[in-house]
């Protein structure tokens, strides 16, 4: 029977948590004070939140300042319902309360606890962080901001003991922080935009770079390249230029099976792998002597840029849902970008694996290559069907005029069209100009279909083909419904809504679902 009350008072202190509304403030503190006298700071949850700690995650500002405030009510027992070491409770994950409320940005909350306890703000969870880190990873600028300026913040309490990383990293990597599920408030541009502010400040902030390069963290330049944070990439070099010769540790090998040239990727080496066409042309204009970087760094397999710029596509872009097509010409197109902004020798450069950048490409893009070329000879055969039939009916149409010709021997127009007018001229160059056009699109189609498909067709060739066809296949079809519309001319038929808007508008139509 005991067990039963505890489990329906639990239940009951939950939802008086939860319940943050004005009018239910004294009902849900009478539920939640009794709770506390009668169980105090025991789990609610399997994950080891106290009372407090979902006080602090669903800001009930009113109820917990009510627990923690020393002159509510008149007797000793209830003057200290809740002592300073209760404040210092942790869950499973040893986050505090006051962890909490930074973690979900609620700043009353926080403000009150600080009041109460103010060394909370140095207590670190099992990650080692403390309140101060979470805020900035999970992108509380308000929670954040109020902390840095309130409180007497040293090196620290801003950075997370376990592996040395500091609100620099935090900024960096607040994207993708691990309560980013939890976390409903703010959407991805928020946080993008926060941690961008964040990184600028503590940039400015810093005085020298040279503690991030024996950082087993690694540097917080690297991470941003990663992440694409083009604004903070440039932020970091324009302070610290230096910086640009920072590597990926996670992508070293150990020291007895390296050579001193193996210091994993550069910055510019994970530019061109996530294939961020923005940070590598910012690289090239802002790095110093990039051609030595080029050059002489590689990767632990030995990897030049060109080798990286040859694989498949960095996981970001595979998860974009893009045809084979347009994903081999981007992809060629990428190579043929980096190859042609990089020294002639790197061209022919073996990996540790003795295959060149050009053997890497071909073998990886093997398979996607023969889905681009099926994909587009089935499109290509559909659409010379289409265009060898409105090719035929111009040309049909160019000796057939409406009306037919005059018969009469003694008529001096004799075998002249009937209606031989400006609208009849009209229709004549229609129907020669849908002709013309779609015999260039056949062409176009027929040398696309006769076309050997090497990768280097993707890059020019191909696309150029298969957009001189798409053109003049459009040509083909609206000067054919042009013509169309002069035969209604030369015949002075109406149409009985609108006359010709009507069919301007069909044909403004039948463009639009063409061209989509």
């Amino acid at each position: 029977m005991a067990s039963s009350t505890i489990s329906v008072t639990r239940s009951a202190a939950f939802k008086a948590a939860s319940d943050c509304k004005p009018r239910s403030r004294s009902s849900s503190f009478g539920t939640i004070r009794e709770f506390w006298i009668r169980e105090g700071a025991i789990p609610l949850d399997t994950g080891g939140n106290t009372i407090l700690h979902f006080l602090a995650m669903y800001g009930n500002d009113f109820v917990i300042q009510k627990l923690v405030d020393d002159e509510n009510g008149n007797n000793s027992s209830s003057r200290r319902i809740v002592k300073c070491e209760d404040l210092l409770g942790r869950n499973d994950k040893g986050n505090t309360p006051l962890h909490e409320a930074a973690r979900f940005g609620r700043k009353i909350v926080v403000e009150i606890l600080l009041r109460k306890q103010e060394s909370l703000v140095r207590e670190t969870n099992k990650l080692g962080e403390t309140p101060i880190y979470v805020a900035a990873a999970c992108g509380q600028e308000d929670v954040f901001d109020h902390l840095i300026a309130k409180v007497d913040c040293n090196l620290e309490i801003m950075t997370r003991s376990t592996d040395n990383s500091n609100l620099l990293h935090a900024a960096v990597m607040g994207e993708h922080y691990a309560y980013r599920r939890t976390r409903r408030i703010y959407n991805e541009k928020q946080k993008h935009a926060f941690a961008l502010e964040l990184g600028k400040r503590l940039v400015k902030e810093e005085r020298e770079w040279s503690r991030y390069l024996d950082d087993q963290m690694g540097s917080p330049i690297v991470e941003a390249t990663e992440k694409g944070i083009i604004e903070l990439v440039n932020e970091i070099l324009r302070k610290f230029p230096e910086a640009a010769f920072s590597f990926d540790k996670n992508s070293r090998v150990p020291a007895s099976a390296s050579s001193p040239n193996d210091k994993g990727k550069n910055i510019l080496h994970i530019a061109v792998e996530q294939k961020d066409w923005n940070i590598y042309d910012l690289l090239r204009r802002k790095i110093e002597l990039r051609d030595g970087m080029l050059v002489e760094d590689v990767d632990n397999h030995r990897n030049t840029i060109l080798h990286l710029a040859a694989k498949l596509g960095a996981p970001s872009f595979r998860s974009i849902q893009r045809g084979h097509l347009y994903q081999m010409m981007w992809d060629v197109c990428w190579f043929k970008h980096v190859s042609y902004n990089s020294p002639p020798h790197l061209w022919n450069l073996r990996n540790s694996d003795g295959e060149t950048a050009k053997e890497i490409f071909e073998k990886e893009h093997s398979e996607i290559r023969e889905k681009a070329e099926k994909t587009v000879k089935d499109v290509n055969n559909g659409l010379m069907l289409i265009v060898a039939l409105i090719g035929t009916v111009n040309y049909a149409a160019l000796f057939t005029p409406p009306g037919g010709y005059r018969q009469s021997e003694k008529d001096p127009s004799y075998g002249l069209p009937v209606f031989l007018t400006d609208d009849m001229r009209m229709y004549y160059l229609h129907i020669s100009c849908g002709l013309f056009a779609a015999f260039v699109a056949f062409a176009n189609m027929f040398s696309i279909q006769s076309c050997p498909f090497r990768c280097n067709d993707f890059y020019l060739d191909l696309p150029l083909r298969l957009l001189v066809a798409m053109i003049f296949f459009m040509l083909s079809v609206v000067f054919t419904s042009l013509a169309s519309r002069q035969v209604f001319l030369l015949l002075r038929l109406h149409f009985p809504l609108g006359q010709s808007n009507t069919f301007t508008c069909l044909l403004a139509a039948t463009i639009f679902i063409l061209g989509d």
